[in-house]
């Protein structure tokens, strides 16, 4: 059962406890209407401190109280933000190379969202480069990148091989070199060019040694030869036949005057190619060709050709 206030009667001062309302419509020792409830007062004469009715309805009162206004929403503490605490500044320098590096921020919200590079502070950025062009030399020097191609002389003889020098009367001859393969030949206007045909060439070479200028004609001038190839007692080597106005660039035209003491002169000698049985052919020279009695003979090998 609740306890409910205590009622108090106007007219003759009865108190009483009621049931069911907290206020009595009458009295029920009077009849009156004027009941009103009791509060007793907090501090007053010692009955009122000392009567359990006061102290129990009191005290409740004020549990009551102190519940409500906890439980009050106006009076509950707002939430507080996670407010980082303030830090008070200190005048201290701060180093550059001491300076975080913030992160890369990246773009929310958006398909394809790229990174952002971090920004450097403006004392750590490097110096600018000079992209100034260099200035272009007027006039390089220009260093070829191939040597251009030498003009392969017929009058001097291949290397590799040279018989001795033999003497008939006041002249002396000798076989400068061989080869073997497609010849130089020209065909009278001034161009050279390589034969068709494979040949043997020899290189004469004929000084003067007497103390007289003489004259000296070239050893092949058809239809008439002072020269010969001999493969054996009853075989030699045939001359070449060039087509018609063609010869070999390296032979000698009309007659070449000889002083004493000049430069051999170079006649070049063009015959077939010797059967590959060959191992060695002797070039006959006659020296009634230079005026002078006997004949040259110089013993060429075949490795000397076909090396």
């Amino acid at each position: 059962m609740s306890l409910r206030p205590k009622n108090v009667c106007g007219d003759c001062s009865y108190s009483w406890f009621p049931r069911g309302k907290n206020v009595s419509l009458r009295c029920p020792n009077c009849g009156s209407t004027a009941v009103q409830i009791d509060h007793p007062p907090l501090v007053g004469n010692g009955e009122a401190q000392t009567d359990p009715t006061y102290l129990v309805v009191g005290g409740g009162l004020v549990v009551i109280v102190i519940a409500v206004a906890a439980l009050s929403p106006d009076r509950r503490d707002p939430p507080r933000p996670d407010v980082p605490a303030k830090v008070a500044k200190a005048d201290v320098p701060v180093r550059s190379d001491t300076v975080p590096t913030p992160s890369p921020t990246r773009t929310v919200g958006k398909k394809g969202a790229r990174t952002e590079p971090p920004r450097k502070p403006e004392g750590d950025l490097p110096p600018k480069l000079d992209l100034t062009p260099l200035p272009i030399d007027p006039d390089p020097v220009r260093l070829p990148l191939v040597p251009p191609p030498r003009r392969l002389d017929p009058h001097v003889p291949p290397p590799g091989f040279a018989t001795e020098w033999q003497r008939v009367g006041h002249v002396r001859t000798r076989v400068a070199g061989v080869a073997a393969g497609r010849a130089i030949v020209t065909d009278g206007t001034g161009g050279e060019f390589r034969s068709a045909e494979h040949y043997l060439a020899v290189w004469v070479e004929t000084q003067n040694v007497s103390g007289n200028p003489m004259e000296l004609r070239p050893w092949v001038n058809p239809p008439a030869s002072s020269a010969m190839l001999i493969i054996s007692a009853t075989r030699s080597v045939p001359l070449a036949k060039l087509p018609a106005g063609q010869r070999h660039a390296g032979t000698l035209e009309g007659g070449h005057r000889m002083e004493a003491g000049d430069p051999p002169v170079v006649d070049v000698l063009v015959f077939t190619l010797p059967d590959p049985a060959v191992k060695s052919v002797a070039l006959k020279l006659d020296a009634k060709h230079v005026g002078a009695p006997g004949v040259f003979s110089h013993l060429i090998l075949a490795t000397a050709w076909r090396k």
